[in-house]
Parts: C-alpha cells; structure tokens; sequence
C-alpha cells in the first residue's frame, strides 16, 4: 500500500490527479456525478465509469472480461487513482476483487468510498489503500488538491480520508 501512495504522490505532483470514479452496480449513481462535476469544476480530470448494472438486486459477479475492460480504461485514460462508490455492505466483496484485479494488474491506488466504507472504516481499509468517510464532495476536492502538492504529510493530513 504505501509504494502505491508513494507512487501517487510522485504521480500527481509532476502530472496532476487524474481520478476514475467508479460506480458499481449503479448506473444511478447521482454521488458518482456530484463528486465527479465537483472536481471537475475545480479543473481535475474525472472519468466517470458506470461499472454493470443491477438487475432485481441480483449482483452478478465481475467477469476476468469485464475487469480487463475496466483495466483498459484507467490505462486508456492514464488515471493515476481509482475511486469506488460502495453503496451498501452487499457490494464490498465485488469492491474486493476489483481492488485486488487493479492492484495486481496495473498496482495502482484504489480508494473507497460511499455508505458503507463510512459506516464500517475498519474493515475496508484492510481491503484497500484508502477510505474517504462521510459526505465525499468537499473531502475529496480536498485529498486531490494535497495529492496536487505531492506532499505526502500533506496527504495524510487530509480530512475524512484513512490510509
């Protein structure tokens, strides 16, 4: 985890963020949209990616496909951050695997965010390299203006943000 934030650090400070916000099972994501329009207003590059749909709360695993695709497109886009929306406690062990596909295939940072990485912090952050809590607009507007910096105690110091 830490050569990712490292790495990031380095990243942004010579190449600016570049974030994937990514909403899984939810194409109805309106949190997706604020965050992204948000930090875009601030002139940070955002991708959003609506990442499968839900059909009568039946949430059909991630194929190897469709997480090659997903690689493909933080590649495509040169996104230095992946940020996940995670709704609810259902969705945590498919936020597992694309964490570990991302990390494994491209190692590149992965943040969660959403109701239930704020309600159960503890247990996500030992699944992925960062959790924002709470209402995310301004806190992220915040982490990504310190990534900016390249100034890791600036980072870390971050609010709402665990590492």
């Amino acid at each position: 985890m830490q050569h990712r934030l490292e790495w990031l650090a380095r990243e942004c400070r010579y190449n600016e963020p570049r974030l994937g916000i990514v909403s899984l099972w939810d194409v109805e994501n309106n949190a997706v949209r604020i965050l992204a329009a948000t930090l875009r207003a601030a002139g940070f590059k955002v991708v959003e990616i609506y990442f499968k749909d839900w059909i009568s709360n039946a949430l059909d695993p991630a194929s190897d496909a469709q997480l090659e695709n997903l690689a493909k497109i933080v590649r495509r886009e040169e996104l230095n951050l992946v940020c996940l929306s995670i709704r609810a406690s259902a969705y945590a062990n498919q936020a597992d695997i694309i964490t570990t596909y991302l990390h494994n295939s491209l190692d590149i940072p992965v943040l969660w965010g959403g109701m239930h990485p704020t309600m159960m912090s503890d247990d996500c952050i030992q699944r992925t390299d960062m959790v924002l809590k709470g209402e995310g607009e301004l806190a992220l507007l915040d982490f990504v203006r310190n990534l900016k910096t390249g100034d890791l105690d600036r980072i870390y110091s971050s609010p709402n943000v665990w590492f």
